[in-house]
């Protein structure tokens, strides 16, 4: 409240612009900003008008100010009006909605990703403007497509009008425009016949955090994943030792088991780096209930090459519990054992 006594306006302004994200339900706030609302200086004026608003406390009267607030040259201010412009949103989303689709309309940057802002607040309430926010994307910038990515994320319930341009946002040259759309199509996982061919096709990006992350949203995706296991079964070879390891253990809960999948823990139990043979043993680990034989097999097979103290102590206590759950099994082989053929693999 001091600062708003400062003989510098601008920090005036900013004190004001605090206080519109601080001062809810303060009297003394309220009383202070109403009597900056008639300064005779218009900077002043218009900064108070947008904390009044902050603070919920706007008439229908002072929206086309907020409008106009969000070319402000000063950010603070035009991002307050954003605020205060998305509050009353919420509530009353048809007093904002034509203008801030006006403002869309215009392309004007960074105007429209203060009303991109004001969307994002309202949700489900601006999905009328998802069109003309889609519209958009083609002609933006790099930071404005990530605000356009991020808003019709949060407004579009249904994927509707996000996911055919968070597809295209996954081959964006921008490694982390890529990476932010991947996150956004986390948000639609009901959408998997959608979702798994662009995400599959990250696999392949140049980028290893995007390869990573792809690993882990195709494993999210539980069984319906399964179409992926082939790509999967292929970055278990990744130039990336955490791709590397992140598939091994992303490839071994699929069943049906295609044999490929333990082509690709042998293969890994070789691996130059021991964390990537880390990563094949516990692979295998949780193979070795369901195939004990096979898992048996190949992990003596690596108990006798490996060199690494650690690792070999690992394969070793591996070693013993699938033994020892084996031998607790009941009754002879068990029908889980047979590993299915690479054509039923495939089903």
């Amino acid at each position: 409240m001091d600062k708003l006594k400062d003989p510098e306006k601008p920090v005036r302004i900013s004190a004001m612009l605090t206080l519109a994200r601080l001062g809810q339900g303060n009297s003394e706030v309220t009383e202070a900003l109403t009597k900056f609302s008639e300064d005779s200086d218009p900077e002043t004026r218009l900064n108070a008008v947008v904390a009044l608003a902050g603070l919920g406390k706007a008439d229908h009267d002072v929206i086309p100010i907020l409008l106009q607030a969000l070319f402000a040259e000063e950010r603070a201010t035009a991002k307050a009006a954003g605020r205060a412009l998305g509050n009353i949103g919420m509530k009353e989303p048809e007093q904002i909605l034509p203008g801030i689709q006006g403002i869309l309309e215009k392309g004007q940057w960074p105007a429209a990703g203060d009303a991109l802002r004001a969307l994002k607040q309202m949700k489900a309430q601006a999905a009328s403007a998802l069109p003309q926010i889609v519209k958009m994307y083609d002609s933006a910038d790099s930071a404005g497509r990530i605000d356009i990515l991020e808003t019709v994320s949060a407004i579009d319930t249904t994927g509707d009008h996000a996911l055919p341009i968070l597809v295209k946002a996954v081959k964006d040259p921008d490694a982390t425009d890529r990476r932010d759309a991947l996150i956004s199509l986390m948000r639609f996982r009901s959408r998997v016949d959608v979702i798994l061919g662009p995400v599959t096709g990250v696999l392949k990006d140049n980028d290893a955090e995007n390869r990573l992350l792809a690993v882990g949203i195709i494993r999210g995706l539980g069984r319906e994943g399964l179409p992926a296991l082939p790509d999967l079964i292929a970055a278990s070879q990744d130039p990336d030792l955490r791709v590397r390891s992140a598939a091994l253990n992303a490839i071994v809960f699929y069943r049906p088991l295609p044999p490929e999948v333990f082509d690709a823990c042998e293969k890994s139990l070789k691996d130059r780096d021991s964390r990537v043979r880390t990563a094949a043993v516990n692979a295998l680990r949780n193979l070795g209930q369901d195939y004990p034989e096979r898992t048996t097999d190949l992990l003596k097979a690596a108990l006798e090459v490996e060199k690494h103290g650690p690792s070999k102590n690992l394969i070793e206590s591996t070693l013993q519990g699938v033994v020892k759950g084996k031998e607790s099994k009941p009754g002879g082989p068990q029908d889980s054992e047979k590993v299915p053929s690479a054509e039923s693999g495939k089903k």
